[in-house]
């Protein structure tokens, strides 16, 4: 694998992973104090949710291309 595909991947996570810690401290302001627990759990379920099929993202795509 060429040494530039890795860094724009490397960079790539390191992208989402900066996301992720923002999204997630917002949305902890985002919410008042008696529900805040609830709200950083629902937001924390959906993100991840959400990465783990963004790993077949990929996968989705290239096979709608291939046919």
């Amino acid at each position: 694998i060429p040494t530039a595909v890795v860094s724009v991947a490397m960079v790539g996570k390191l992208a989402s992973t900066i996301a992720f810690g923002i999204i997630f401290y917002y949305a902890a302001e985002l919410y008042p104090t008696k529900i805040r627990n609830t709200g950083l759990c629902v937001c924390s379920t959906w993100a991840r949710v959400g990465s783990a099929l963004g790993a077949y993202a990929g996968e989705l795509v290239s096979a709608k291309i291939v046919q």
